[in-house]
């Protein structure tokens, strides 16, 4: 091939092109960047969303919670509070232990207590109700009046229907003590 363009022209053409081509390649890569970009930013902002969301549900959740705790730990301590009153000694009467023991210490020959069982009121009258089994009639009706003689108790009510049989005679009887006026 023949040459035909002298050498400071062919060395012109040939930067020239260089710099096109290098012009060109730039602009493809800030196309390529720019489409990257674009496509980007649509995860980008659902990222944030979710972000966002996400914050919202934990801070929901914490509430949620702590409200929760709450309640519980309030439900807990009012348990607490009503065991320590039951457990704790009457002011103006016998404990509920001191009862126990009279009940135990008045029971007769021929009379085994099985259950013994406490009620008190919100206005402070406490029932013991007591279960077991008696030999005998008249041992059961012994234990009664043992226990109506102790002056612990205001009423104490045997059931007709427990003296219906003559021996070994299940029975359940209750016994009410009202609270003492200051």
């Amino acid at each position: 091939m023949f040459n035909l363009l002298p050498p400071t022209n062919k060395h012109a053409l040939r930067s020239e092109y260089l710099l096109r081509r290098a012009a060109v390649a730039l602009w493809f890569a800030t196309a390529a960047f720019l489409f990257a970009a674009l496509s980007l930013l649509p995860p980008l902002f659902l990222a944030g969303q979710k972000e966002m969301t996400l914050r919202e549900q934990i801070t929901a959740l914490a509430r949620t919670v702590a409200g929760d705790e709450t309640t519980r730990f309030t439900q807990s301590v009012e348990q607490i509070r009503l065991r320590l009153a039951a457990l704790s000694p009457q002011l103006l009467g016998p404990s509920l232990v001191s009862l126990l023991g009279s009940v135990a210490e008045t029971r007769t020959e021929g009379v085994s207590l099985t259950r013994v069982a406490f009620d008190q009121t919100e206005g402070g009258a406490v029932t013991v109700s007591i279960g077991g089994e008696a030999e005998s009639r008249a041992a059961l009706v012994a234990f009664q009046k043992a226990l109506q003689g102790l002056k612990v108790f205001d009423t104490v009510e045997l059931p007709v229907g427990n003296l219906a049989k003559d021996r070994e005679i299940s029975f359940s009887l209750s016994a009410t003590r009202q609270p003492k006026q200051p």
